[in-house]
């Protein structure tokens, strides 16, 4: 059976597909209707992708992250929404040349896992249910969080394209249309200055939905304890990008590597072991 959550995923899929065809195309030619119209057809996938995340919280009955599809669909709509606000605020439209692609590769991964919205049963759907607050905060700041590192690294990659042409002194025209060098080292930053308390929040509200549900607060499953690798990395940057200790190259490579821990942090661990911490023990009285 086709789901009505599939009808808006379908919607936002071919939204996103136009956006990166707009995207790249006001990137060469530099014409302000393109990236008016790419914005606009980014926004409308961003609309109808929320909505086919609440027409599936309404079948399942909890905020829908629980299988490879969710978790992706579910990233990729945080993705989207972080850089469509950054776009509002700074006017990078150009950056939308680097996130329209990515948000649609990842799309396109979602669908790769099994597509159909299932209620939960057993002890992992008591655990999301137990007390609604905590969860859903653990879960959607959990997922903004990468939301804001995945913009971080896009903005690292710019600037290590950047700095590349300009030593080689062979800049290519193109690299005149993006971000200069301290502008998308501030925009990394700033992703980082937003994701670290995002990540700080999800490892607290996960510890404490942990002790509610199975009586500890931290067991050293995949998740848990990728999520404090995840937060070794961004103190890192955050420290040698403070003081001054790293040149911004340097800076720029370890938010390369903080995407790719953030990548398997969540995807790598659902396929690996598919669901919401199920390598997590059971509440012993």
């Amino acid at each position: 059976m086709f789901q009505g959550d599939m009808i808006f995923f379908a919607v936002a899929l071919l939204a996103y597909a136009g956006s990166v065809i707009l995207y790249e195309s006001y990137f060469v030619l530099k014409k302000p209707k393109l990236g008016a119209w790419a914005t606009f057809l980014l926004a409308t996938g961003c609309v109808f992708h929320g909505a086919a995340i609440v027409a599936r919280f309404a079948v399942v009955e909890q905020v829908a992250v629980s299988s490879l599809f969710e978790s992706v669909s579910f990233y990729v709509w945080a993705i989207v929404l972080v850089y469509l606000v950054v776009e509002r605020i700074h006017g990078f439209k150009t950056v939308g040349a680097f996130v329209s692609p990515l948000a649609l590769a990842f799309m396109l991964l979602a669908l790769a896992g099994p597509t159909r919205a299932e209620p939960l049963s057993g002890p992992l759907a008591d655990a999301l249910k137990s007390g609604w607050l905590r969860p859903a905060t653990h879960i959607i700041v959990a997922f903004f969080a990468y939301g804001f590192f995945t913009l971080a690294f896009i903005s690292a990659v710019i600037y290590l394209l950047q700095e590349r042409q300009l030593k080689a002194k062979k800049a290519h025209s193109f690299l005149y249309r993006l971000p200069p060098l301290e502008t998308a080292q501030h925009l990394s930053h700033s992703m980082v200055a937003l994701g670290f308390p995002a990540l700080v929040i999800t490892i607290i509200t996960g510890a404490l939905w942990s002790n509610a549900t199975i009586g500890y607060f931290w067991v050293w499953g995949a998740k848990q304890s990728f999520s404090l690798v995840l937060l070794v990395i961004y103190t890192i940057y955050l420290h040698a990008r403070n003081a001054g200790m790293w040149s911004g190259r340097k800076t720029a490579w370890l938010l390369v590597f903080g995407f790719a821990a953030t990548l398997i942090t969540f995807v790598g661990v659902n396929i690996v072991a598919p669901g919401l911490h199920w390598d997590m023990p059971t509440k012993t009285d």
